[in-house]
């Protein structure tokens, strides 16, 4: 079972160093919107339940840009990604100060699951230097 959590502070809440943690990035082509590419940051949790294996997530999109002929400009992805990477060592940043130990990693998910995409409430967009960084 997936469990996707809608901010991220509600689902840092739910861990504790006993946890396994796994964060990471993930780029895509949309298709649910052809021309659409997209970068996430994926921070996830699995354990084992009386009722099964359980994964809880939090999907942030960091960004979106249209593509051509199944490719984003450079320029733009190339700028995409600096954001999201920025966002993902905020989200680092966020664990290391609760005390939570994290792997760079990402728990693959079944095909046919519709990721829930949550906010980055925790997270505060530096505009002036084009980065995400964790709020105090």
């Amino acid at each position: 079972m997936y469990v996707g959590y809608t901010t991220l502070s509600g689902f840092l809440q739910e861990l504790t160093e006993k946890d396994l943690i796994y964060v990471g990035l993930i780029e895509k082509l949309d298709t649910a919107q052809l021309g659409s590419w997209t970068i996430e940051a994926i921070v996830s949790s699995p354990f084992f339940h009386d009722t099964g294996a359980v994964v809880r997530y939090c999907a942030i999109p960091m960004g979106r840009t249209a593509c051509y002929v199944g490719e984003p400009f450079p320029e733009e992805r190339e700028k995409l990604t600096r954001l999201a990477e920025s966002g993902l060592e905020a989200v680092k940043s966020l664990l290391e100060n609760k005390g939570l130990e994290y792997h760079s990693a990402i728990v693959s998910m079944p095909r046919d699951l519709r990721i829930m995409h949550g906010e980055a409430d925790l997270l505060i967009y530096d505009r002036e230097n084009e980065v995400f960084r964790a709020r105090s």
